[in-house]
Parts: structure tokens; C-alpha cells; sequence
């Protein structure tokens, strides 16, 4: 079955993940997208693209979410913040919520 063409929203919406992975990923102590993908078993093509907003689908994302000790749910709520033009602030916000709990748990 072939597949159906991407919009450009949707394909801003993928971007905009992409952007969020990027942040945290430096955030945390990845200043490359190699070394982090060589320390969590991943392909440095593959996040790369992740990192793009291509070929990421649910599985992928949640390989992530694995990855770095999150839900889910937390991602897709600093995601739909971050969609929102509004809330730019409390995207921060809750951005740095989510790094520190990140780095917590890389301590332990």
C-alpha cells in the first residue's frame, strides 16, 4: 500500500519534535548527535533523521521516551506546548522540569 504524502503542517509538527529532541539531547550533556547515539545503542543516521522529523513513528518514540526516562505522556504534553505560540514560556518551563528529572536519573 503506497504511503500517503505528508502535509506541511504535519510535517512541521514532526520538525517541531525533532527541534525538542535536539534540546534535550544538548541538554543533558549530548553536545553530538554521535555520541549520543553510540551511548543509547542507536544508529547515528537513524536519530539523526529522528532529530530531522523523519521516519519517526510511535515505536520510535517511544524507544526514545526509554531512552531517556520519560513518559510518553510528558513528551507529548512539552510537544503540544510547544505547538502552542502562546505558550512559549511555559514550554520552558516545563522543558527544564523534564531535564532535571533526565539528569536525576542519569545520576543515580
Amino acid at each position: 500500500m503506497p504511503r500517503t504524502p505528508i502535509s506541511q503542517t504535519e510535517k512541521k509538527l514532526l520538525n517541531n519534535l525533532g527541534f525538542i529532541l535536539r534540546e534535550i539531547r544538548i541538554e543533558v550533556g549530548y553536545n553530538s548527535v554521535d555520541l549520543f547515539a553510540a551511548s543509547n545503542g542507536l544508529s547515528n543516521s537513524l536519530y539523526s533523521r529522528w532529530e530531522s522529523g523523519e521516519n519517526m513513528n510511535i515505536l520510535s518514540i517511544m524507544r526514545l521516551c526509554s531512552i531517556l526516562k520519560i513518559s510518553l505522556a510528558e513528551l507529548m504534553d512539552l510537544w503540544t506546548t510547544f505547538n502552542h505560540v502562546n505558550s512559549r514560556h511555559l514550554y520552558k518551563e516545563k522543558k527544564q522540569q523534564l531535564i532535571n528529572r533526565i539528569l536525576i536519573s542519569k545520576s543515580e
